[in-house]
């Protein structure tokens, strides 16, 4: 997996912002999107945003760094 650097993570940004602003411009186009396609676009965003807010509660870490400095000063050595 490639870390996120301050580079990487503003190009892809930009690409994620880009191709999000195309797809809301051309929904706003009343002859562009069917009930339908705006239908299912709403739910694919809705699912995605589920997901990230889902991994990024996932990927927090269950202790302070207090608690971890704690435990290590205060667990016995074998």
């Amino acid at each position: 997996m490639t870390t996120l650097n301050g580079r990487t993570t503003t190009l892809v940004a930009t690409a994620v912002v880009g191709l999000l602003m195309a797809s809301i411009w051309l929904m706003l186009k009343p002859t562009f999107v069917t009930g339908s396609t705006f239908a299912m676009f709403a739910a694919v965003v809705i699912g995605a945003t589920a997901i990230a807010i889902n991994s990024w509660q996932n990927a927090q870490a269950q202790m302070s760094t207090s608690e971890v400095i704690q435990e290590a000063e205060t667990s016995r050595q074998p």
